[in-house]
C-alpha cells in the first residue's frame, strides 16, 4: 500500500475569483463586525439603566425624623415656635430655624423662600422632650411686618436627610414684633 499525500500550492488555486477580489470580500466583512459591536454595547448599556429613577432614599426609614405638626405665634418682642416630631427621636440633633422678613403682610405662595436670618438650636435650647417629641422655644428676629419661616429637624446620622418642613407665614402687628 502506498500512501498518497496531496499539497496545494498557490499556483494550483482552482477558485474562479481572482486572488485580489477574494481578499476584498474578506475585508468587506470587517466593517459589519466593527459596527455591530458598538451597537450591542450601546443596547447593553441602555437596558442596564432600566429601573427606579428619582432621588435616592434612605433604606432605613425607621431611623429618620419627621414633622408631625408645627406652629408659631407672636410673643411680645419675640416669636414663640412649637412643634412635634415623630420617628426615631433618638437621632434628633437640633433645630435650624430659618426666617425671611417681609415688609407687608401679603403672602406670596409662588415666591421662593429665601431666608435672610437663621439660628441653630441644640435639642436642649429647642426645649426638646425626648418622650413625646415636642419642642418649644422663643426667638427674637429682626423687626418686620411678617415672616416666612420654616424649621429643619437635623439628624445626628449623616447618611439620613434632615426633616425639612414647608415654609409658613407668621403675620404680626403692622409695626412688627414689639
Amino acid at each position: 500500500m502506498r500512501k498518497i499525500t496531496t499539497t496545494q500550492s498557490k499556483a494550483d488555486n482552482h477558485s474562479s475569483v481572482p486572488a485580489p477580489a477574494a481578499r476584498t470580500a474578506t475585508a468587506s466583512r470587517l466593517p459589519a463586525y466593527t459596527v455591530l459591536a458598538p451597537v450591542c454595547l450601546v443596547l447593553a448599556l441602555l437596558f442596564s439603566a432600566c429601573g427606579k429613577t428619582g432621588y435616592p432614599q434612605a433604606a432605613d426609614g425607621d431611623l429618620s425624623i419627621t414633622w408631625l405638626e408645627s406652629g408659631a405665634a407672636p410673643a411680645g418682642r419675640c416669636a414663640s415656635f412649637t412643634g412635634k416630631l415623630g420617628g426615631a427621636l433618638q437621632n434628633f440633633g437640633g433645630i435650624r430655624l430659618e426666617l425671611e422678613g417681609l415688609n407687608s403682610t401679603a403672602d406670596c405662595p409662588g415666591c421662593p423662600f429665601v431666608a435672610d436670618e437663621a439660628a441653630e438650636l441644640s435639642p436642649t435650647d429647642a426645649g426638646f422632650n425626648g418622650t413625646n417629641g415636642e419642642i418649644g422655644f422663643s426667638y427674637c428676629p429682626r423687626p418686620a411686618a411678617a415672616y416666612r419661616w420654616r424649621m429643619i429637624a437635623m439628624s445626628t446620622l449623616n447618611r439620613l436627610p434632615h426633616a425639612v418642613m414647608t415654609d409658613r407665614l407668621l403675620i404680626v402687628s403692622p409695626e412688627g414684633l414689639q
